[in-house]
């Protein structure tokens, strides 16, 4: 198939001289799963789908959650530099418990910081992330409204004239989280949603008709049905080889902080049926998600299971994990420039990238890449490396994760008696090997992607 098409019908031809301004609106869908745009029916995301690039397997960062998703959108970090690793933690040192969300508090720039730092104007609907870091105007939406996002939208677009527009939805997840992420209420939450960006849209175009525009939807998380705890049983298991294990359950993510780290409590877990991975230092550098804050060890469920307190009021749809219901994110890009095209592989951190590259703002502080395949002033000889290249980076991402289920089967099997000990360790020690390589493999990849998106 071609992977490029023409470019959006609505660009006027003066808009592509290079002198003219350049303006961005990004969309954020928080709790919206890939497959959410194509179950539901939608007017402004179907057209933005058709006519511009979409990424056919986005990745969200682990954990699948609010705070360090977000964290990693906009400043294009993976929680391991951005330092947003949960929502909350248990620092071993001080003995005390501690919360993730100041919002201004992590590491790195944001993409609002880069854009004002070059004299430019940044206005962040709901989006908690730039609250203090770089945007001009932020707007708190407390009740998450979809007709109030609007109105502060196109209000700032009159009034503020910003050269990037954050704009944040939380309704959707609030609506999955409260009546499942296959409910009625929810589908009309999207639709109602799409109505909203279908009128921003039309502002933006009417407002600016003189510059190139450019439109980008993405979302944080995704979101599984709830199923059934696990974490009555998961403290029993755990208090049963551990002295006085500190666990901090989030939905379907849990962290364990040990006081030996004793390794016999990781093979007393995979007993646990509900279970998806286990992981240990390693993984989490292989999944860039790991701190001296973070557990000792982390688990997440599988979809059907999760670790909400028994007694209290449990949600309908529930993410942290890393199964692809959690994992699997939409992004679409469309706009001035933007080809019709349809690229393989790419992740959350790429989309601070990408906006820069539009607004030709120059900075290497990303973990991401620009996604150049997007736009339609790139060569063909190069277009087809780059897309040679993502198609190796989605292997590679894949093959990453497998080791990981690997590695938490073969403590399972070690846990039943399945494996002894000198064969466990032979068999982990292998696996392990095999993933600091995979890893190695998926950052030379990234680094050449980053290059050639120079």
């Amino acid at each position: 198939m071609d992977l490029r098409g023409k470019e959006h019908p609505y660009v006027p031809t003066k808009s592509l001289h290079t002198h003219m301004g350049r303006k961005v609106v990004l969309f954020i869908i928080d709790g919206c799963r890939a497959d959410y745009l194509d179950k539901i029916e939608t007017e402004t995301m179907g057209r933005m789908i058709d006519e511009g690039t979409s990424v056919e397997d986005c990745r969200t960062v682990f954990p699948s959650m609010t705070h360090p998703a977000h964290t990693s959108i906009v400043t294009g970090l993976y929680p391991s530099n951005h330092g947003m690793l949960s929502h909350t933690y248990y620092d071993k040192r001080c003995k005390k418990f501690g919360s993730f969300l100041t919002y201004n508090k992590f590491k790195g720039k944001s993409i609002a910081e880069l854009v004002k730092s070059r004299g430019l104007t940044v206005v962040s609907v709901d989006e908690f992330t730039c609250l203090g870091r770089g945007s001009d105007l932020y707007v708190n939406i407390p009740t998450h409204d979809v007709q109030e996002v609007s109105h502060h939208a196109i209000d700032a677009i009159s009034r503020k004239n910003p050269d990037l527009l954050l704009v944040t939805y939380f309704a959707s997840d609030d609506m999955g989280s409260q009546k499942g992420p296959g409910s009625k209420e929810l589908r009309a939450c999207i639709r109602e949603i799409d109505e909203s960006m279908g009128t921003i849209v039309k502002k933006a175009h009417r407002t600016w008709k003189d510059k190139e525009l450019l439109f980008v939807l993405s979302s944080d998380h995704g979101m599984v049905d709830v199923g059934v705890s696990l974490l009555a049983e998961l403290r029993r298991v755990i208090r049963k080889s551990a002295p006085n294990p500190i666990i901090l359950p989030e939905g379907l993510y849990a962290q364990l902080y040990l006081e030996d780290g004793s390794p016999s409590v990781v093979l007393e877990i995979p007993r646990l049926k509900g279970l998806d991975v286990i992981l240990e230092k390693e993984e989490l550098q292989a999944l860039n998600c790991f701190d001296e804050l973070v557990g000792d060890v982390v688990i997440a469920c599988r979809e059907g299971f999760n670790l909400i307190e028994e007694g209290e009021r449990t949600p309908l749809g529930l993410h942290g994990s890393l199964v692809d219901g959690c994992m699997k994110v939409p992004l679409v890009i469309w706009g001035s420039r933007v080809a019709r095209a349809l690229i393989p592989f790419a992740e959350v951190v790429d989309i601070a990238p990408t906006v820069a590259r539009f607004m030709r703002l120059e900075y290497h502080g990303f973990d991401g890449r620009g996604l150049i395949e997007a736009f339609c002033d790139i060569k063909e000889v190069r277009l087809d490396e780059m897309l040679r290249l993502t198609g190796n980076l989605s292997l590679k991402y894949h093959q990453k994760l497998n080791l990981i289920r690997q590695m938490s089967g073969l403590k399972g099997m070690r846990a039943d008696a399945r494996l002894n000990q000198d064969e466990f360790e032979e068999d982990i020690a292998k696996l392990r090997e095999s993933l600091i390589g995979a890893t190695s493999d998926y950052g030379r990849l990234r680094h050449l992607l980053r290059l050639a998106s120079a």
